[in-house]
Formats: structure tokens, C-alpha cells, sequence
């Protein structure tokens, strides 16, 4: 395992989370938006959606990093823990859902910290 990926236990205090629920479609919304001059590392995300269809994406818009997708109509929910995806200075987390119908739930979690 990459030296990257090892955490200690009191490195804990360092990492923010951020949790929201969302119903409907939404574009383009910036749900985390880094410090001036800071960047966002993501560390670990889960991504539940009450839908049967559409996509839910996760993205560093602006430098084209993609963090993550749910396709509701395959998989009701994801998760990953192992992960470390960073976006470019102060590039936000954008969130899209599409493909939803409006009374559709979606709920996200992700544990990131500015560097």
C-alpha cells in the first residue's frame, strides 16, 4: 500500500466531513468549497440514493477529476474509504444529479481536508 494511503489514528482531527441530503435533480452545485489559496483532499465518500434511475457524480470540475458516480438503476449505494483524490487550488466539489424523479432522496457523505 502506498505511504499516501496510511493514516494514523491521531490524524483524525485533521479530516472534515461533510454530510448533506438532496431530493431531486440538481446541477452543478458546489457542495465543499475550499479556503483561498487551499486545495481539497477527499479521503473517503458515501453515496446513497433512493432513485431507480439516473447518475449521481461527484467532481473537481475545473481540472476534470472525477471522484465519484453512482448509478442508481445498478447500485441503491456506494462507498469507498481508500481513496485520495485532490482538486486543484481552490477548485470546489461540484455535485450533479440528473435523471432523478423530484421526490427522489439522495445523501452524501464525504471526509476530505484542505491542504
Amino acid at each position: 500500500m502506498p505511504q499516501d494511503y496510511v493514516r494514523r489514528s491521531d490524524d483524525i482531527s485533521i479530516v472534515n466531513t461533510y454530510t448533506n441530503e438532496f431530493q431531486g435533480e440538481q446541477s452543478n452545485v458546489n457542495i465543499i468549497t475550499p479556503s483561498s489559496g487551499k486545495k481539497i483532499q477527499i479521503y473517503s465518500i458515501l453515496l446513497h440514493s433512493e432513485a431507480s434511475a439516473g447518475l449521481v457524480a461527484l467532481d473537481f470540475m475545473s481540472s476534470g477529476k472525477r471522484i465519484a458516480r453512482l448509478y442508481p438503476a445498478k447500485s441503491g449505494q456506494i462507498y469507498n474509504s481508500r481513496m485520495k483524490i485532490e482538486g486543484d487550488t481552490n477548485e470546489p466539489v461540484t455535485l450533479n444529479i440528473s435523471g432523478v424523479n423530484a421526490s427522489d432522496r439522495t445523501f452524501i457523505l464525504i471526509n476530505y481536508r484542505e491542504v
